[in-house]
C-alpha cells in the first residue's frame, strides 16, 4: 500500500480557492509531513494532479510543480499521476491531450516521475478526476 496525495495546484493561492483543506494544511506543512514520512518509511508517494484547462496545465504550472516537488527532496520516491478532468455539469474543462502530454514531458525532463493515468467510470460520473462544481 502506498500513500497518495491530492495536490492539483502547486501554490497556496490556488489551493486555497479550490481545496479548502489547504487553509489548514498548506503546501509548507505538506512538505514537512512528506519529508518526515520519507525519513521514516522510505516508501513511494503518489501525487495526484487533475489537469484543468487554463487553470493548472501551463508550462509555468509544470515548472511550479517540479520546483515544489524538488523542494521536498527524495524525488525518486515521488510519482505524479496526471489525471485528465472528467467533465461534469460545472464550468471546469479538461486539458487537451496535447497539453497533458507536454505537461508530462516537462516533468520528466526535470527529473520528476510522471504518468498520465487512465480514467474509468466517467459515464457513471464515478471517475477519478471528477470534482463537484461550486
Amino acid at each position: 500500500m502506498n500513500l497518495a496525495i491530492s495536490l492539483h495546484f502547486a501554490n497556496d493561492k490556488e489551493r486555497d480557492e479550490f481545496m479548502p483543506v489547504n487553509k489548514k494544511d498548506n503546501l509548507e506543512s505538506l512538505k514537512i509531513a512528506l519529508q518526515k514520512y520519507f525519513q521514516k518509511t522510505k516508501r513511494k508517494v503518489f501525487v495526484e494532479y487533475i489537469l484543468l484547462e487554463d487553470m493548472n496545465d501551463t508550462k509555468e504550472d509544470a515548472q511550479e510543480l517540479a520546483q515544489y516537488l524538488k523542494s521536498i527532496g527524495n524525488t525518486h520516491l515521488l510519482h505524479v499521476n496526471l489525471i485528465r478532468y472528467n467533465t461534469t455539469a460545472g464550468d471546469l474543462q479538461s486539458s487537451s491531450g496535447n497539453r497533458t502530454h507536454k505537461f508530462k514531458e516537462y516533468l520528466l525532463e526535470n527529473g520528476i516521475n510522471a504518468t498520465i493515468r487512465k480514467s474509468l467510470g466517467e459515464e457513471i460520473q464515478g471517475a477519478c478526476g471528477q470534482l463537484a462544481g461550486k
